[in-house]
C-alpha cells in the first residue's frame, strides 16, 4: 500500500487498517470471518482490495448479518412505490417534500461519514433504504467527511422522478413510499442521531481576522477603545469591532429597529434576527438575560458575529477584549461588565463561533494566571495562545497599543509562540511587558508563601477598611502590595471553593478601597447625594459631602442616621441601607464600573 492515497476523510480509518497486499487481505478476511460469513461474502463479486476496503469501513459486518441482502436486492428497488407504515415515516415528510423544509428541519445537523462507516447498525439501516455509503461519499461535495441536510436531500432526490431539484415525492396518495421517500426517511433518521454528529466544530477553518471588543469609552483620563482600534488598524489587521452601543446602554439596533435587551420582548426580537434554530436562540436569549447591566449590547454584538458561524459562515479567529478587570469580567469606563459566566454562556449557545477563536488577548489588569486560563479554554475549545496580564496592564494611552501591535504580529497565520514576542517586549523595556502572561512563561506559584504573605497583610487591609489608614496612591503602597498578593494567590487553580470565595470577596473590597477617594466617592455622591441629603434632613441631621467624606466620616454619618428618631421611616431606612452598602463597598451598591 506504499504510496497509495485515499483522499476522502471517511476513508481515513480504512487506510490504517488495510493490509499491504491482496494475499494479506484474504488472510485477514479468512481469520476474522466465520465459515457462514465467508460463504455469504463469496456470493459477491468483489476483488480482494474491495473486500479489504469494505472491511476497513465497517460495511462488511452489515452485509454479513443477513439484514442487508447482496447487491441484487438493491436492484429490486424501482420506481414503483413501496408500502410504509406510519411509524417509519414522519407525517411532515409524506407527500411532496421541499428541499428547504428538510434543510430547516435539520439545521446545523450533519452525518459524520467516518462515524457512520464504523457503525454497522446505522449502515444496515441506511442500506435497507436502498442507499449505500458510497452514495453519501459521492454527495459530499466539499470533501469534508460530513453530509449536511442539503447534501442528504440530494441523495434522496436522485431517486425521485418529479423533475424538480427543490422537492421530491416521498409517498403516493395511498401512503406508499417511493424510493426517494425511503431514502429520505433513512437520511432523516441518521441526521437526527447524536452518535453520528461530527465532533463539535471539528471543521472550523481559522483566519487572521480580529474581533476587538472594547469596553472603555473615552474619558478625560483615558483614550478609550477607539484609540486602540485606530492604532491596531495601522498594522494592516482586518478588524471587526464591538464597542458601546450607539443605540444606548443595553440596546442594539438592527436595520431600522432598536431592541431593548433588558426586556424579554426586546431579547426575543433581537434573537430572531440571528436566524438560529430555536434551541440556540433560546440559549442566546438566556445569556443576554443573565448578563450584567450595560453589557448586554456588547454581548449581543458578539452574538451577531458568532451567529454567522452557526449559519455556516466564518468568524474571526483572533479575539481582543479590552477594558478594566478585577477578576470576574472585563468592564469599561462609564460602561458595564462582560462577566466571564455570561461570555461562557454565550460561547455555549454559539459554539461554532467560539470555536473559531484560537488567539486570545485580554488587554486588562490581573487577567492572567492558570485559573483564568482554564476559564478561557473552557469558553474557547480551540484556543492556541493566551496573552493576558499577571498584574496591572497598560492603559489605552499608556502602552496598550504597543502590546496589541506586537501581539498581532506574533499571532499571524498559525504561529503559536507568543511567549517569545512578550519576551522581546520585555527585553526592550516596554512598559508593563514584565507582567504579560502567556501560559508557558508563567512563573510557578508558592501557595504556602503567598498564603503567609496575604495573612500578614490583613492588618494593613483592616486599617484601610476602617479608615485609620489612607493610601496616597491607588497604584503603589502597602494596600496595593496586599492586593497584588491576593490576586497572585487567586491565579492558582489549586484553591478550594471556600478559599477562593473568601479571597474573591477580599479582592473586590480591596480594589474599591484603593479607588475610594478618586473614583468611588465622587460617583456615589453624583448618583445618590440628593436622596441622601433629603433623608438626613428628614431625620433632623446634616449629611456630609459624600464626594469628599473620608471613610471615618461616612461611618459616623451612618451610625448617626441609624440612631436617629426617624430611622424607622421608609425614606431613612432606605438611606441607611444604601449608606451601609457604600461603606462596606458591596458590589450591588458600588459596581465595578465605578472603579
Amino acid at each position: 500500500m506504499s504510496g497509495v492515497t485515499l483522499p476522502h476523510p471517511a476513508l481515513g480509518p480504512a487506510v490504517s487498517r488495510l493490509p499491504r497486499d491482496n494475499r494479506e487481505l484474504e488472510d485477514l478476511l479468512r481469520s476474522s470471518l466465520s465459515e457462514p460469513e465467508r460463504a455469504v461474502l463469496s456470493r459477491f463479486r468483489l476483488t480482494p482490495m474491495s473486500r479489504g476496503i469494505l472491511l476497513g469501513l465497517g460495511s462488511i459486518p452489515a452485509v454479513l448479518t443477513g439484514v442487508v441482502a447482496p447487491a441484487p436486492a438493491h436492484a429490486a428497488i424501482t420506481d414503483s412505490t413501496l408500502a410504509v407504515t406510519d411509524a417509519s415515516i414522519p407525517t411532515e415528510l409524506t407527500g411532496t417534500v421541499g428541499r428547504q423544509t428538510f434543510v430547516e428541519r435539520h439545521s446545523a445537523r450533519h452525518i459524520d461519514l467516518g462515524l457512520l462507516s464504523r457503525n454497522p447498525e446505522a449502515l444496515r439501516s441506511l442500506s435497507s433504504s436502498g442507499v449505500s455509503l458510497s452514495d453519501l461519499i459521492s454527495a459530499d461535495a466539499d470533501g469534508n467527511g460530513r453530509l449536511g441536510p442539503n447534501e442528504a436531500f440530494s441523495v434522496a432526490d436522485r431517486r425521485d422522478r418529479n423533475g424538480s431539484g427543490s422537492s421530491l415525492l416521498s409517498s403516493s396518495a395511498d401512503g406508499r413510499a417511493t424510493p426517494a421517500g425511503l431514502a429520505l426517511v433513512a437520511l432523516d433518521k441518521l441526521l437526527a442521531r447524536d452518535d453520528l454528529q461530527p465532533p463539535p466544530n471539528s471543521d472550523v477553518s481559522f483566519n487572521d481576522r480580529i474581533l476587538f471588543v472594547g469596553m472603555n469609552n473615552p474619558t478625560l483620563t483615558s483614550a478609550g477603545a477607539a484609540h486602540e482600534i485606530k492604532e491596531l488598524r495601522k498594522t494592516g489587521a482586518d478588524l471587526v469591532t464591538v464597542t458601546d452601543s450607539k443605540a444606548g446602554q443595553d440596546k442594539i439596533r438592527v436595520g431600522a429597529t432598536t431592541y431593548d435587551l433588558t426586556t424579554a420582548e426586546g431579547r426575543a426580537g433581537f434573537v430572531a434576527t440571528l436566524q438560529l434554530p430555536s434551541e440556540k436562540a433560546a440559549k442566546v436569549a438566556a445569556a443576554l438575560e443573565g448578563a450584567n447591566r450595560d453589557s448586554r449590547d456588547e454581548l449581543a454584538a458578539i452574538a451577531q458575529i458568532w451567529a454567522k458561524a452557526e449559519r455556516g459562515e466564518s468568524a474571526p479567529s483572533r479575539l481582543v477584549i479590552s477594558g478594566h478587570h478585577v477578576g470576574s469580567g472585563v468592564y469599561g469606563d462609564g460602561n458595564g461588565r462582560i462577566s466571564w459566566p455570561s461570555l461562557e454562556a454565550l460561547s455555549k449557545a454559539l459554539p461554532r463561533g467560539a470555536a473559531h477563536v484560537e488567539d486570545l488577548h485580554i488587554a486588562a489588569c490581573y487577567s492572567g494566571g492558570e485559573a483564568k486560563e482554564t476559564t478561557y479554554r473552557g469558553m474557547f475549545p480551540n484556543l492556541k495562545t493566551v496573552w493576558a496580564y499577571n498584574g496591572s496592564a497598560p492603559g489605552a494611552g499608556s502602552g496598550a497599543t504597543v502590546h496589541e501591535a506586537a501581539w498581532e504580529r506574533g499571532t499571524r497565520g498559525r504561529a503559536s509562540d507568543v511567549s517569545s514576542t512578550a519576551e522581546a517586549l520585555k527585553n526592550r523595556n516596554v512598559r508593563k511587558a514584565e507582567v504579560i502572561y502567556t501560559g508557558s512563561a508563567a512563573a510557578s506559584i508558592n501557595l504556602a508563601s503567598l498564603r503567609s504573605e496575604v495573612e500578614a497583610g490583613e492588618a494593613i487591609y483592616n486599617a484601610h477598611f476602617d479608615g485609620s489608614s489612607v493610601s496616597a496612591s491607588s497604584q503603589t503602597g502597602p494596600l496595593r502590595e496586599y492586593y497584588n498578593r491576593v490576586q497572585s494567590l487567586l491565579s492558582s487553580p489549586s484553591l478550594s471553593y471556600s478559599e477562593r470565595s473568601t479571597l474573591e470577596g477580599r479582592r473586590d473590597v480591596t480594589i474599591r478601597i484603593l479607588y475610594y477617594s478618586s473614583h468611588i466617592a465622587p460617583r456615589f455622591a453624583q448618583e445618590h447625594g440628593a436622596s441622601l441629603q433629603a433623608a438626613f434632613q428628614s431625620a433632623g441631621l446634616t449629611a456630609p459631602n459624600f464626594a469628599t467624606a473620608s471613610r471615618v466620616q461616612v461611618r459616623t454619618a451612618l451610625e448617626a442616621l441609624r440612631n436617629s428618631s426617624g430611622a424607622s421611616s421608609p425614606e431613612v431606612a432606605s438611606a441607611i441601607s444604601l449608606l451601609d452598602g457604600f461603606y462596606n463597598l458591596r458590589a450591588d451598591t458600588v459596581p465595578e464600573g465605578w472603579i
